[in-house]
């Protein structure tokens, strides 16, 4: 199976999201391609709603009944969410700065491929309140370890 790194939105795109491009004669990019793009985007979208929406009820089950289990459950849902988020959210590419012929610097940039998404995710890690419980009780064990240590 041939794996596809649909790109959706740059961060200069002006486009709205679902938003279609009418293709042109001699246009770089087929119509094909856009609506291949279109719902690609749209089921992306589908999916990390769906997985907000597990870590989201993971998230109020450990926060009413803050077990040991329901934590690791939590942050393994936390986990996968992100791992989706990164591989479809980010792009990463390198450039070679030249200012100077002596010393050539290599930057790895990495790139906001899709906005909405990126604000999905923004929303989600302030609103969440067990996350942010998940982040005290991380930080409280990094205390506790640097204390045994």
């Amino acid at each position: 199976m041939v794996d596809l790194k649909i790109t959706g939105l740059k961060s200069g795109d002006s486009r709205k999201p679902g938003s279609r491009r009418k293709s042109v004669q001699g246009s770089s990019e087929p119509a094909f391609v856009s609506a291949f793009q279109n719902v690609k985007f749209r089921a992306l979208e589908g999916d990390l709603k769906e997985l907000l929406n597990q870590v989201r009820a993971l998230g109020d089950s450990f926060f009413r009944s803050p077990t040991e289990s329901g934590l690791e459950e939590y942050k393994d849902g936390i986990r996968q969410f992100l791992e989706r988020i990164s591989k479809e959210l980010f792009s990463l590419h390198e450039e070679t700065s030249m200012q100077n012929p002596n010393r050539q610097k290599i930057f790895q940039l990495v790139d906001t491929v899709n906005l909405e998404i990126d604000t999905l995710t923004r929303d989600t890690l302030q609103k969440d309140k067990a996350l942010q419980l998940l982040g005290s009780l991380d930080d409280i064990r990094g205390l506790v370890m640097d204390a045994i240590i």
